[in-house]
């Protein structure tokens, strides 16, 4: 600040001085030339004027690094003030933490000497443990020495125990040995006796005849026996299957069959495998009777059916066989059996379906022959009778049922009556048997009628009471024999050709031909041309049936 006063002070001085010579140089003029001269005047103000201007910018150059210094003073205090705010700031945090760290280390000491505390007691419990422990395993020592002294004496006593039992066991085996060897010797001498009895009854009955007819007698007898128990024993079957049928069953079922718990596991693969059908009609059987057996067990409406075809074609077989895949019971009933019975036609009617009610499983109800009391009503010649005991079909057969379920076989669909009609759900026609059905049915017929009767009657022949009664009425017996060639491709081929027409009746009936044939014959032989000789004769009587059904 002093040396800014003294400089702006010498500028001033200096601009006085300039104006003064300036003064001077006008006055220069007026006087005429009473001091220097102009030239000097001039310069003179030039070197004042110059100084003044040096002056003045180092006078501006002095304010500007005064100002600069200050703001370089300002800065270094401002930055000295917030570096001693900062350090204020830093001894309180310092502080701060130092009060935190020495109240924790408090706190620690404090729970230093806690855990110290539960250490030493935790020794002296450790201490204790250890000393009842040692005393433990001083006491556990008394007792395993005293139970060893113990376990000794009973070693002791145990083994001088076995020693006498060894000894009276001994003694006893040696008495035992003893008396089976007087047994074995007295056995061995019963059986020198009875093989002596049994010799010499075997020389009797061997060599004599009279021990020949004792011997056949015992046989005889003993079948008697045998042949008394299972007779009684089918006889009360019999009868109490009557008894049952007297009481249970209504007089218009002529057969009735309870399905068994093990009915109702065949499985839909095992459906109809004996049953020989053309494949879309098995095919629909088995679905209705996949269908019957759903709705058995979730409890549905049975589905009605109608079995039409020509006799003879496996419609009551197939309804049988339904019943028995399905679980149900199956009664049977013959159409012709209505008409007889005149004003209890529709009683009896009544009783089918309350028994069909009482049955836990369902009643598979088939009634053959349908036409016989279900025909048209328009028709002028029904009875009376038969008129009430359709009506009465008609009433019970009416709605949804989950009681029963109706199946009616019949060779004249065309006289049913309308309403018959219309309880039925499904309607399945059975045709006469394709070539492949007809070879399937021959097979199967042949080989059940015929193989196996011929095995069977060749086991017997051979059997023992069979030789026995052979010595008694002096006849022989009867081996039969079948030829390789009979029923080999070819002729088994021509058989399935020559029984076109033919239903599966009709090929059952030519095979039980063949079977008595088997009997019939002198040798027991049966051959190629026999066999034929059958066939040509049924085929004979089928086309004589054709021409008579056909007058």
């Amino acid at each position: 600040a002093v040396i800014l006063a003294s400089t702006s002070s010498k500028a001033n001085s200096l601009r006085s001085r300039i104006q003064a010579i300036k003064d001077r140089v006008g006055n220069t003029g007026a006087d005429g030339g009473a001091y220097k001269s102009m030239k000097q005047l001039a310069w003179e103000a030039l070197a004042l004027e110059a100084e003044a201007s040096s002056k003045e910018t180092a006078l501006i150059s002095l304010k500007l690094k005064h100002s600069v210094r200050m703001k370089i003073l300002e800065i270094k205090y401002a930055a000295k003030d917030k570096l001693l705010e900062e350090q204020t700031e830093s001894l309180g945090h310092v502080d701060a933490t130092q009060d935190a760290v020495s109240s924790k280390r408090e706190f620690q000491v404090a729970d230093a000497e806690s855990d110290l505390d539960c250490v030493i007691e935790r020794i002296g419990s450790i201490n204790a443990a250890a000393s009842m422990r040692n005393a433990t395993k001083r006491d556990l020592e008394l007792v395993s020495k005293s139970a060893d002294a113990e376990r000794s004496r009973e070693r002791a006593q145990i083994m001088a125990e076995a020693k006498s039992e060894r000894e009276q066991e001994q003694a006893s085996l040696e008495r035992i040995n003893v008396a089976g060897e007087a047994k074995q010797k007295q056995a061995v001498e019963m059986i020198g006796v009875v093989y002596g009895y049994l010799r010499d009854g075997l020389n009797h009955v061997v060599y004599t005849n009279q021990g020949k007819r004792q011997c056949v007698l015992m046989a005889i007898a003993a079948a008697l026996f045998v042949f008394a128990i299972s007779s009684a024993r089918e006889s009360i079957s019999l009868v109490f299957a009557a008894i049952q049928r007297l009481l249970t069953t209504p007089n218009l079922v002529r057969e009735y069959g309870r399905q068994r718990w093990y009915h109702c596991k065949i499985s839909h693969e095992e459906m109809f495998q004996d049953v020989i059908l053309p494949a879309p009609l098995k095919d629909r059987v088995v679905s209705l009777t996949r269908s019957a057996r759903a709705s058995r067990r979730h409890d549905a409406p049975y589905r009605h059916i109608l079995l039409h075809g020509s006799p003879g074609t496996g419609k009551s077989m197939v309804a049988a066989e339904i019943a028995k895949c399905t679980g149900m019971d199956y009664a049977l009933m013959s159409g012709g059996d209505v008409g007889p019975l005149g004003t209890d036609a529709v009683t009896q009617i009544h009783n089918i379906f309350r028994w069909a009610k009482s049955s836990r499983k369902g009643v598979l109800l088939f009634i053959d022959e349908a036409e016989a009391f279900l025909g048209n009503r328009v028709n002028s010649g029904m009875s009376e009778h038969t008129h009430n005991a359709l009506n009465a079909l008609l009433y019970n057969t009416g709605g949804e049922r989950r009681d029963f379920m109706l199946v009616l076989a019949t060779n004249r669909p065309e006289d049913l009556d309308v309403a018959v009609l219309d309880r039925c759900d499904e309607f399945i026609r059975f045709p006469l048997p394709d070539a492949g059905c007809r070879r399937e049915l021959i097979s199967q017929h042949y080989r059940a009628l015929v193989k196996e009767e011929v095995a069977k009657n060749n086991a017997k022949a051979t059997s023992i009471v069979t030789r026995a009664r052979s010595l008694l009425t002096n006849e022989g017996t009867f081996h039969i024999q079948i030829d390789e060639d009979v029923m080999d491709r070819k002729q088994l081929e021509s058989i399935v050709a020559a029984t076109d027409s033919f239903s599966g009746r009709e090929i059952g009936k030519l095979i039980i031909t063949m079977q008595a044939a088997l009997y019939a014959s002198d040798d027991g032989v049966i051959n190629k041309d026999l066999v034929q000789a059958i066939v040509d004769a049924k085929v004979a009587e089928h086309n004589t049936k054709r021409i008579l059904m056909t007058k």
